[in-house]
């Protein structure tokens, strides 16, 4: 048999006082109950600690050297919470298996019996030589558990570049009912994080839930920001669905989280030929925030699975995103609220929908104009940013299909990055080979250009030619723009200060 080691520190309470007691081992074989106290030892004396972890206790799981009977690395953990809910205080696992080559994997599972919850103050999953799986809260009951982590939670260490490597999947592989043979572990419900989502290096953290979820209940509600930090030339990965075996349905997952920030990947890891399911991630940044995520965003699978990015809140969230997944044709991007610029100069989307808050491409560079691209298009509301660089140079929204205009669109102009002389100067704003909702002969009636203050550009005017829509503006010179923007600012320092 094989053992892991649990260690817990536990605060005793008297009538009189408190004390903190020793380290506790938990040492359990495969299947054995975490909740069983009888299985909970004193570090120090050796003997039954008569506990389990509670609420207030520091859990540290560790599978170092893992090994059967006869010695031999041990391929497969499963460690069950079969009796009750548990809530653990802060906890560790340590994923670190000396016994196997570094080209070997390790599955650990952690799962629980029906209608098991778990609970924890925080969690961190520090993998060491080999992408080891952790698979917490997967079971093969038809109520799957929820799982709640109060704070954050963290995968590898920015000290320690060894702890980088792991996997962490809520939930398991597969769909309620798919059993736990063969490699099956079925999901959890719902997973709620109430902290940041830090990820390291090359780790991997996934979801597979039940719930097919909405903005108002999501699958998954991360409330922080995920951090996607590419240490030493790695890069961390996001699963949005993991759901990789065989035979397997889909669900409609929906993730909502504070922002994402840093750079790596986002998908979701799927087995082809799934039934068509969308995923969502809502993005909904709070006031002051100002993230950008640059790396790739796909989705692993065919093109009937979609997957949506919900921009709500009121900060500000940039998207850059460098890959050419042919399956984001199959995906939309919907505008709720706050700030979103969006780069995706490889692939189209399938669909733009500006409903409120702004919208604009980004840059890739961040010196030249950028370029979103879509399918299709509706300006229902909203504001469309577009930043001017030069004379010739600006960002570029483009529609391949079409664009709808159903209410009244204003352009915000970004001028703080223009370089070069000032005058009258036309620009293709927007790419479409079609437009709906309007008279393109009267296009001008339904565009407003403003500055970044909001105030109304009089000398602007908008017009539809070749398949673009076109902006005509007189821009300032850069040092004319520069001192009406200081004494705008000092204007608003002084009000401030009265205030």
């Amino acid at each position: 048999m094989y053992k892991n080691i649990i260690t817990c520190s536990i605060i005793l309470f008297s009538a009189a006082n408190f004390t903190f007691a020793d380290t506790f081992l938990w040492q359990g074989n495969n299947r054995n109950s975490v909740n069983t106290p009888a299985a909970w030892f004193n570090e120090t004396t050796g003997a039954i600690a008569a506990v389990q972890p509670s609420a207030t206790d520091t859990v540290k799981m560790d599978f170092q050297n893992s090994t059967t009977e006869s010695g031999a690395p041990y391929a497969r953990q499963i460690i069950t919470f079969l009796d009750s809910d548990i809530a653990w205080g802060d906890t560790t696992f340590k994923n670190i298996n000396t016994n196997l080559p570094s080209t070997d994997m390790l599955d650990k599972f952690i799962s629980q019996g029906t209608g098991r919850n778990i609970s924890m103050r925080s969690l961190a999953y520090e993998n060491g030589e080999n992408p080891n799986y952790l698979w917490l809260g997967g079971g093969d009951s038809a109520t799957p558990a929820n799982i709640s982590i109060l704070n954050s939670v963290q995968m590898g260490s920015v000290s320690d570049t060894s702890a980088m490597k792991g996997v962490l999947v809520f939930g398991g592989n597969s769909n309620v009912g798919a059993g736990s043979s063969g490699g099956a572990i079925g999901p959890c419900q719902k997973v709620e994080i109430g902290g940041n989502t830090v990820l390291y290096g090359n780790s991997t953290l996934g979801f597979n839930t039940n719930l097919s979820g909405t903005s108002s209940a999501p699958s998954v509600s991360i409330g922080g920001v995920i951090r996607m930090d590419a240490l030493n030339g790695m890069s961390p990965t996001l699963w949005l669905t993991n759901r990789t075996y065989s035979g397997t349905s889909g669900v409609n997952t929906y993730v909502k989280g504070r922002g994402i920030d840093g750079s790596g990947a986002v998908k979701n890891n799927l087995t082809s030929g799934f039934a068509d399911f969308n995923t969502t991630l809502e993005l909904a940044t709070q006031a002051g925030d100002n993230f950008k995520f640059d790396g790739t965003m796909n989705l692993n699978a065919t093109s009937s699975n979609k997957l949506s990015v919900v921009k709500s809140g009121e900060g500000k969230q940039i998207l850059v995103l460098r890959n050419n997944d042919v399956a984001l044709t199959a995906s939309s991007v919907s505008v709720e609220g706050g700030n979103l610029e969006l780069y995706n100069g490889g692939s189209a989307f399938r669909s733009l929908a500006l409903n409120s808050g702004k919208f604009g491409a980004a840059s890739a560079d961040g010196g030249t104009g950028g370029i979103a691209k879509f399918s299709t298009g509706t300006f229902d509301g909203g504001i469309l940013s577009v930043d001017i660089f030069s004379a010739s140079s600006c960002d570029v929204v483009a529609f391949s299909n079409s664009l709808n205009v159903a209410a009244i669109t204003i352009v915000e102009l970004e001028l703080e990055n223009f370089t070069g002389n000032g005058g009258i100067y036309e620009y293709s704003i927007i790419e479409t080979p079609a437009i709906t909702g309007i008279d393109p002969a009267n296009i001008d009636d339904y565009f407003t250009a403003v500055d970044s203050h909001g105030n109304v550009i009089e000398s602007a005017s908008f017009s539809y030619a070749d398949s673009k829509i076109y902006l005509t503006v007189n821009v300032p010179e850069p040092s004319i723009y520069a001192a009406t923007f200081g004494v705008l600012a000092l204007g608003f320092a002084v009000w401030r200060k009265r205030k």
